[in-house]
């Protein structure tokens, strides 16, 4: 599905995604677009559509995010800064995965090995300043 938004009105693309996680038992975002596209952004209105109240900030230095929701959590990975896959269990990531939570990833294509086959992409796009296209598929 595909949205054409201003970067600050995301709650279209993100009531799509709760539906499909819901719908489609998927738990595993992959979040793809450059640096400065919104991903970040785009995570902030994603955890409130799913009713947590954390605030969220990018785990580029940290790595990993952890937002809770009722009484369970969401993470949030960034792996910006992760050179090869090997490096991805000093973080935890496989663990992460397990738990089967809503796990949100930011420069997930190193880790692609590791990812489960029931997965939604967010491509997001700029396509000026304000404005974003977004593309939201089932992999």
């Amino acid at each position: 599905m595909k949205f054409h938004c201003k970067e600050n009105e995301l709650e279209a693309p993100a009531k799509y995604l709760r539906t499909l996680l819901i719908e489609k038992n998927i738990y595993v975002v992959l979040l793809t677009g450059e640096m400065g596209a919104g991903k970040t952004t785009f995570t902030r209105h994603l955890c409130k559509i799913l009713g947590s109240n954390s605030t969220i900030n990018s785990p580029t230095y940290s790595f990993l995010n952890e937002y809770k929701l009722g009484e369970d959590s969401i993470f949030h990975f960034d792996l910006f800064r992760i050179q090869s896959e090997d490096e991805l269990e000093g973080i935890g990531f496989e663990e992460v995965l397990a738990l089967q939570n809503i796990t949100i990833i930011e420069w997930w294509k190193i880790a692609k090995g590791s990812i489960p086959k029931n997965a939604v992409e967010v491509e997001i796009k700029i396509e000026s300043e304000t404005m974003r296209n977004f593309d939201i598929k089932i992999l």
